[in-house]
Order: C-alpha cells, then sequence, then structure tokens
C-alpha cells in the first residue's frame, strides 16, 4: 500500500484542516468496489444484537457506517461481533453471542456465508493458519474449534485448551492460545493465565507456559520468532499492574516483560515497535533496541473516553485507534500520524463498541 501513502494523507488533510467533532453514523453507501481500506468490526450492546461493520476507504478517504447491514438487506451482524480477521478480500467475524462466524467480502461487504456453532459456545478470536485450516477460541467452552476458511466447513476437532480462551495467533507451525479465565471468574481454575501452546501439524496441545491473570491479547514478530502476550489486572486486584511479555516462539523461554497498568491492554506489532494500548494512552516499544524501554507517545487525556483497539498502518504512516466512549452510544474511529508525537488527523462516528480494527488490501 505504499503508494496510497500520500493519497490517503493528502484526503485526510484536504478534510480535516481543523479536527471536527463527528456526527452520527451516516448512511454513505459504498462508491463502487473497495480495494483498500480498514474494517472496523463493532460489537454493539449485549442482548441487543445490533453488532456493525463499518469501513474506511483509503484511497477515497471515505467512511462507511453500517457497512454490512447496506450490502445484504435484512441482515444482520448478530450479538456481539468480537473480532475480525482477513485472509485476502475475505474477513471473517467471530460473533460471541450469536455463536457465529460472518463470512464476508472485505471489498464489497457482501455476505459469503454464515459458520453456525453449537449453541452455548462464545467464539472470541480467529487465527488462519492455512488455505484448508482456521481455528476460532471458545470462551465458553475452554476450547477451541477448527474450520475450513476456503469452504466454510466446521472440522469436527475441537482441542480443549485453559479456561476461557480469548486471543490466539500463529508463527513458525505453532498456535498460542491465551486463557484469560475470564477475570476472577475461572482465575483460579488449572491454567488460568497461561498460554496453550499447539502443534499446527499434529494439533496437539504440546506446551503451557505461564503468561499472568486474565492472559488476553497476542502479537507476533514473525521475522524475529517473538511471541508478545499481555495479561491485565484482576478486577479483584485493584492496585496490581498489568503487562506484556515476550517469548522465544522456538524454546517458549520468556525472554522480556515490561509492566504496564490499565484495564484495557491491546497491543500489535509492526516494524520493530510493539504498541501497547491501555488507559494512559498508546505506549511503543521498540523491541530491537537493548534497553527496550516503554514510551508513551500518544495521552489520553479524556480519561472518560475508552480506547478499545488499535491498528498500525505502516505504509501510510497512520495509527487508528477505536474509542468506545461510554460503551453505551456511537464509537469513534480516530486517526494520527505515526510521528514521535502523534497529530490527530480526523475523527469518524462507529457504531456501538468499535472492538477490532483490522486493514486489508486486495490489490
Amino acid at each position: 500500500m505504499k503508494y496510497l501513502q500520500y493519497i490517503v494523507i493528502a484526503t485526510i488533510l484536504l478534510t480535516a484542516s481543523c479536527v471536527e467533532q463527528p456526527a452520527k453514523p451516516s448512511a454513505n453507501k459504498p462508491q463502487g468496489k473497495i480495494e483498500a481500506g480498514v474494517l472496523i468490526s463493532c460489537e454493539g450492546i449485549w442482548g441487543m444484537d445490533n453488532a456493525s461493520m463499518d469501513v474506511f476507504d483509503l484511497e477515497a478517504g471515505r467512511m462507511t457506517n453500517n457497512y454490512f447491514a447496506q450490502a445484504n438487506p435484512g441482515r444482520f451482524l448478530g450479538d456481539l461481533a468480537q473480532s475480525v480477521t482477513i485472509k485476502g478480500d475475505t474477513a471473517f467475524v467471530a460473533v460471541t453471542t450469536s455463536n457465529t462466524i460472518e463470512v464476508l467480502s472485505a471489498s464489497s461487504g457482501k455476505s459469503l456465508g454464515r459458520i453456525r456453532f453449537a449453541k452455548g459456545n462464545a467464539l472470541r478470536e480467529i487465527v488462519i493458519v492455512n488455505d484448508s485450516l482456521a481455528i476460532v477460541t471458545d470462551l465458553y467452552g475452554h476450547s477451541v474449534h477448527l474450520f475450513n476458511p476456503s469452504t466454510f466447513i466446521i472440522i469436527d476437532n475441537s482441542i480443549k485448551v485453559g479456561p476461557a480462551p480469548e486471543g490466539i495467533i500463529n508463527i513458525d507451525d505453532k498456535i498460542f492460545v491465551a486463557n484469560s479465565g475470564y477475570g476472577d471468574y475461572l482465575a483460579n481454575e488449572p491454567l488460568a493465565g497461561y498460554l496453550s501452546v499447539i502443534d499446527a501439524n499434529s494439533l496437539a496441545v504440546i506446551a503451557n507456559i505461564y503468561c499472568g491473570p486474565n492472559a488476553t491479547g497476542l502479537a507476533a514478530d514473525t521475522a524475529n520468532g517473538r511471541i508478545y502476550a499481555a495479561y491485565r489486572n484482576l478486577p479483584s486486584k485493584e492496585n496490581a499492574l498489568g503487562g506484556i511479555i515476550e517469548f522465544d516462539a522456538q524454546s517458549l523461554a520468556k525472554l522480556r516483560e515490561w509492566k504496564l497498568g490499565g484495564d484495557n491492554l491491546d497491543i500489535t506489532f509492526a516494524d520493530n515497535i510493539l504498541y501497547a494500548l491501555n488507559g494512559e494512552g498508546i505506549w511503543a516499544i521498540n523491541t530491537r533496541d537493548s534497553e527496550a524501554i516503554t514510551r508513551l507517545i500518544l495521552e489520553n487525556k479524556q480519561q472518560k473516553q475508552y480506547w478499545y483497539a488499535i491498528a498500525v498502518d505502516s505504509d501510510n504512516k497512520l495509527l487508528y485507534i477505536a474509542n468506545a466512549r461510554n460503551y453505551q452510544v456511537e464509537g469513534e474511529l480516530l486517526i494520527y500520524t505515526m510521528e514521535s508525537s502523534p497529530k490527530l488527523l480526523r475523527v469518524y462516528s462507529t457504531g456501538i463498541n468499535p472492538g477490532d480494527i483490522q486493514l486489508f488490501d486486495i490489490k
């Protein structure tokens, strides 16, 4: 997407000479196929069946709200769209309470199918291992389920892991699953706070390594064989810090740890920089630096604005933040520059509880 860099930034700047307050989500219709964009998965409110999907067109510099609903009249994503995972032009949305994975075209929003899991599951995050294998975590089933991402057929071979698995990622023929324990609820159960390691070939759990209480988020440095796992405060331990641990993906050895506070801790990795979001703002860690200090690059000065998710666009030098506000009203997509002191370029309204941001480029 490098050739888009100047087009994207220029378009945003032309429409945002001064940053304005966002309007309510619009009913803008996408103008043709979107070849490079940003999908924003919005959870909605539990029990309200009002999850939604928004898209930001990188070339046009244009936000379209209710992307999925507009492309599929009469259809809804369901209850709690927890995460979105993209493979080429295909987006897989894990819908927790509805026990489904919605499959759609990223470039058009059109539904490609719906994968229905058994009642009582609670789907959280998806990893695409290869053309014939994808894995989704099941918060309530304390397991992961397998499906074929090309045919959308469930593979009848669930794998038991630890309690309340959430984050999942694969690297070097291994799949790492973060067993959160669901905060205090299952914190004392065996393997709560551990990462379960699954061999991608045998699909057997080959190790369990301790991370920390309420382990949820995962990121990978595939070039250097490193895994980053985030853990967060237990609600019952008000003064306990969360943090991030670096593991060697081959040996599974713990290498380094950084302490960070905050109830929400989302992490992502790009260009040797580990980015972490918490209640204070956005932190950056240069993992190739021997000191690898944590540096607050963007402060959240409005503490009642709940930054929920982060994504990095290295090609266009942009930083995207999902602001859930008070978790009850329309959220926001904040777009910042990726300078040493990031500058706010634009604010767009989103659906309720924007919880995941994923970039796609189908060129």
